[in-house]
């Protein structure tokens, strides 16, 4: 997914690791070198935190979430870049959203969007699992967010409740709006497994 510098986007992603001292990750569209350069946007672990990570092609900036990651637990993970407010946030389970302060947009580049790894170069493969990954071109409110986390209940856009049989993979496909507000939501994927 392509964003422009100044759209604002929202990335919610449901995460659950099995070794939360290993740097991973969750999802990214970062350049081959894995250098500060050539991030476009990324979600990983990285010291036991969670952390949203930002790029313009010269600079880039991160934020750590202030609650550490624990091993075999889900989260329910949100990027945001809110180009208003020039921020780069992140949240875990519907938190209030933490911000540090960025003001020169994303990176339009041409590297590929990764889930399960740090986007195009090596390492760092999430080792876990991941399911429900919705990404708008808007900022979610905090009232939005937590109707997703319906209190660990993994909703999905429009808030909505999917039945899954355990232990399948249930590929759901996309889904596209254009009412206005150029958000778009997918699932890759429904996954239950039990435990």
């Amino acid at each position: 997914f392509v964003f422009g510098p100044d759209d604002p986007v929202t990335i919610n992603i449901w995460a659950r690791t099995t070794d939360s001292a290993v740097n991973q990750g969750i999802l990214a569209k970062w350049g081959s070198a894995g250098s500060s350069t050539t991030v476009e946007y990324a979600l990983r672990l990285i010291g036991g935190n969670w952390r949203a990570e930002i790029g313009d092609g010269s600079t880039s900036t991160n934020k750590a979430f202030g609650i550490s990651a624990n091993s075999n637990i889900w989260y329910m993970l949100t990027y945001q870049h809110d180009p208003v407010a020039n921020t780069l946030g992140i949240s875990a389970n519907a938190a209030t959203v933490e911000t540090v302060a960025w003001s020169t947009g994303i990176l339009a580049g041409t590297s590929n969007f990764s889930i399960g790894r740090p986007g195009e170069f090596n390492g760092q493969y999430w080792n876990g699992l991941i399911q429900h990954c919705g990404i708008w071109r808007r900022v979610l409110s905090a009232a939005e967010l937590t109707s997703l986390y319906a209190s660990g209940a993994a909703l999905v856009y429009p808030f909505g409740e999917i039945s899954v049989p355990i232990n399948r993979t249930i590929f759901l496909g996309h889904e596209s709006r254009s009412n206005g507000d150029t958000s778009w939501n997918f699932v890759l994927w429904a996954m239950r497994r039990s435990y």
